[in-house]
């Protein structure tokens, strides 16, 4: 059973909501399928294709989708732009704010008194180092994926140096035996920084975080033999 009859219904009446905006909508279509139920069409901006066909779950789901559809079109419609201030407070206020109040929030849900165990003044400071923590180590685990790009580029940049040693670079025909070395080379180099890579991961960001050195020291198996 696709839906059963409850939801089914539930649907049909947001259907009957959004009827003439779903009608008028270039930029979706809401089709009925025996197989998978109704199914929320994504129009790209050639007709011809389709970017997205999401089945729509409950009622509540293709409700949030039409609203989402219904305040994009005020936002065209008004001339108005997309609300970055308010989006910037709901993406990072907030839970800048609920990160400073963690130990107050985190008393509250567990029913503890008092909320704030030392003077607001060293709570204040404390909260606030703590939140300047969590920045430097949100910002410096974005920055660290960077390495991929600058492994993408590398990557290209060695394979232009090996087609430009190849004769290829004017578009003639390139030395195969100097393709086939100039790639061995390319993966045996982009294989040592794999390498290195995964050393790091295992040891300094592993090891460095989870590592307790607890339990037994292993000691390989030796048999012993009678004299």
């Amino acid at each position: 059973m696709l839906y059963t009859e409850k939801e089914k219904h539930e649907i049909e009446r947001v259907k009957e909501v959004f009827a003439e905006h779903l009608r008028q909508s270039p930029d979706f279509e809401l089709l009925w399928s025996d197989k998978v139920g109704y199914v929320w069409l994504a129009i790209g901006v050639n007709p011809v294709y389709v970017d997205t066909g999401i089945r729509i779950e409950s009622a509540a789901d293709l409700c949030g989708r039409c609203l989402d559809d219904v305040a994009t079109d005020i936002l065209y419609m008004t001339g108005k732009p997309l609300p970055g201030t308010i989006l910037a407070v709901i993406m990072f206020g907030i839970p800048l704010i609920l990160i400073f109040l963690e130990e107050p929030l985190k008393n509250l849900v567990s029913k503890k008194q008092p909320l704030i165990e030392d003077s607001k003044g060293i709570f204040a400071a404390t909260a606030f180092f703590e939140l300047f923590d969590y920045l430097i180590t949100y910002l410096s685990n974005a920055l660290s994926f960077l390495r991929i790009g600058v492994f993408a580029i590398s990557h290209a940049a060695m394979m232009q140096v090996v087609m430009t040693l190849a004769g290829a670079e004017n578009g003639g025909s390139a030395n195969i035996v100097v393709v086939i070395i100039g790639n061995i080379i390319v993966m045996a180099m982009e294989g040592l920084v794999v390498g290195i890579q995964v050393l790091r991961l295992e040891y300094y960001e592993m090891f460095g975080r989870f590592y307790e050195g607890s339990g037994r020291e292993f000691v390989p198996y030796r048999k012993k033999y009678k004299k």
